[in-house]
């Protein structure tokens, strides 16, 4: 008996770490090729600005991927928290030259208030 319950909750904890990395998006922003309209899932279908990503819900494990190399004016404001365990990402794709996110003279390019879990790899403000 003992070893059945040992063996039920070995796989209970498979299935919901496989069910928690399955239950991540990434979603793209592409200043020059992207749209608004699209629904920013991959590259092809990429976002074109940080109001898009300012008026968008995210969950823990999601990850913001800002195309390499381009210029994304405005602020960053995002309104959705990551937990202790699991973060919001905003990274890059496309290349190793960092995306800039110029505030055009705003006092911050990335307002964060009332959140937590925001993990922001490596990027020029």
């Amino acid at each position: 008996m003992k070893r059945i319950s040992l063996l039920f909750l070995l796989v209970v904890l498979i299935c919901s770490s496989v069910w928690a990395k399955s239950n991540q998006t990434s979603y793209y922003v592409d200043a020059v090729a992207g749209s608004d309209t699209n629904n920013g899932t991959s590259e092809a279908i990429a976002w074109q600005s940080l109001s898009k990503v300012n008026r968008s819900s995210f969950s823990p494990r999601d990850q913001i991927l800002s195309k390499s190399g381009q210029v994304f004016f405005g602020t960053l404001k995002p309104r959705s928290s990551g937990n202790s365990t699991a973060s919001i990402v905003v990274g890059k794709y496309g290349g190793d030259s960092k995306p800039i996110i110029n505030g055009e003279n705003k006092k911050a390019s990335i307002h964060l208030v009332n959140l937590q879990g925001w993990e922001f790899q490596p990027r020029r403000l």
